[in-house]
């Protein structure tokens, strides 16, 4: 598990290969009503934030985690072998250790004290259907899920 401090700013986080051209998903207003946009080796979340610090855990596992956040989002995701993953906003990004293979990504989101917070558990193998698994406010989760970005 890697735990870190990370500045967000434009209200999202994203996971990505590091050796990605253009790692930053563009996003439609479907994109936003959903709460993430999607490419096999990036995707991006919208955060509870706009802007500012923003702690965030990373971990593998082997099961489901039972989600606790005011947010919580899964998708398939692809570590291609021997490529690096990243977990960034637009001002900085932080390396981190995931061997290649197909995962399935929970994306997790809430408040700790004042501090917003974000989990990524990466489970080997795992479901490769997207899903919205708690749903605040800002998401609608009415329409069917969009799987394709730019």
């Amino acid at each position: 598990m890697e735990k870190f401090i990370i500045d967000v700013s434009y209200s999202q986080i994203a996971v990505f290969n590091s050796e990605l051209e253009n790692p930053f998903n563009d996003w439609t207003d479907q994109h936003v009503l959903q709460g993430f946009s999607w490419r096999e080796e990036s995707v991006s979340f919208k955060t509870l934030i706009e802007a500012g610090p923003m702690s965030v855990e990373v971990r593998k596992s082997e099961t489901l985690p039972i989600p606790d956040g005011i947010r919580a989002i899964t998708v398939p995701f692809h570590v291609p072998v021997g490529k690096n993953l990243e977990i960034a906003t637009i001002t900085e990004g932080r390396v981190v250790g995931l061997a290649g293979g197909h995962y399935q990504l929970v994306f997790e989101t809430g408040y700790s004290d004042d501090l917003c917070w974000s989990r990524f558990t990466f489970i080997p193998d795992g479901s490769q259907i997207p899903e919205i698994l708690i749903a605040d406010n800002e998401i609608d989760v009415t329409n069917e899920l969009i799987m394709h970005a730019d």
